[in-house]
């Protein structure tokens, strides 16, 4: 696997790193993504959409990217990952208790992968195939 970190401080900016950063044949197929809500985020998604990218982020209050932090920009690092490791689904938690929110995710990894993995100890779920 492969991973580029791109940073720009517009959205003009980041679809030419974006450009740049898969003209020597590097192909993502995903994005994690911090943009800043100044930025047209809707625009670098559509972009990210049309090359079959998958998009994971939220904004921050500050983005970081490289030991930098930046405001105001969008950062984000593009991975050439394997899309048959990696599912992204949107699952609403924010009424629920973690528990409750593990109960969901538990039978929908099981569904989807052969030996799925998870990392809770900051939040975060991975998933293996």
């Amino acid at each position: 696997m492969k991973a580029k970190t791109i940073k720009a401080n517009s959205t003009e900016a980041i679809i030419k790193e974006i450009d740049t950063a898969t003209s020597d044949d590097f192909k993502p197929t995903l994005a994690i993504v911090f943009p800043s809500i100044k930025q047209d985020f809707k625009t670098v998604s559509n972009i990210l959409d049309k090359r079959n990218i998958a998009i994971f982020g939220a904004t921050t209050a500050g983005e970081f990217i490289d030991g930098d932090i930046e405001e105001g920009s969008i950062v984000m690092m593009l991975l050439d990952m394997n899309p048959a490791y990696f599912i992204l689904e949107f699952l609403e938690i924010s009424h629920e208790t973690t528990f409750e929110s593990a109960k969901k995710t538990g039978p929908f990894s099981k569904k989807n992968f052969c030996q799925p993995f998870f990392d809770n100890s900051n939040g975060w779920r991975v998933y293996r195939w």
